[in-house]
């Protein structure tokens, strides 16, 4: 009887230490190939945007895509992505005082003739802000 026990005690002692084992090496092997998956991608790729506030209003929102949808089939196009952007930009994210003339003067700049380039030429954040809102809108 003794003997019976010491084998199954055995037999159990084995197995525990076979899952552990396996365990172990499953884990160093999956942690090992998502090192290495993030450092490609962190060498490939460093200038991607990580976090962004959007802070765009309701308000912004709506009046941009109606002006973009009344405005598709014109002379003169818009997109509400380069508006918002814009906007935000001029604004430095703070909606609070947001008028839909702010909207209505670019617009109305556009339709003059001016390229969102031209407009948006001395604003330092118009990129950062496209990029994003092209990310999360699009």
């Amino acid at each position: 009887m003794v003997i019976l026990v010491n084998r199954k005690k055995m037999l159990l002692i084995a197995v525990s230490l076979l899952v552990i084992l396996t365990l172990t090496v499953g884990c160093c092997v999956y942690f090992n190939q998502t090192s290495a998956v993030n450092a490609v991608v962190d060498e490939g790729n460093k200038d991607f945007i990580k976090w962004v506030d959007f802070n765009a209003s309701y308000e912004a929102l709506d009046y941009a895509i109606k002006l973009d949808i009344k405005n598709h089939e014109s002379n003169t196009p818009m997109n509400y992505i380069d508006l918002l952007a814009y906007i935000t930009a001029k604004n430095g994210n703070n909606f609070s005082k947001f008028k839909t003339g702010q909207l209505d003067a670019v617009a109305d700049q556009i339709k003059a003739g001016k390229t969102m380039e031209e407009l948006s030429s001395n604003l330092k954040y118009y990129n950062y802000y496209h990029e994003a809102y092209t990310a999360t809108l699009s």
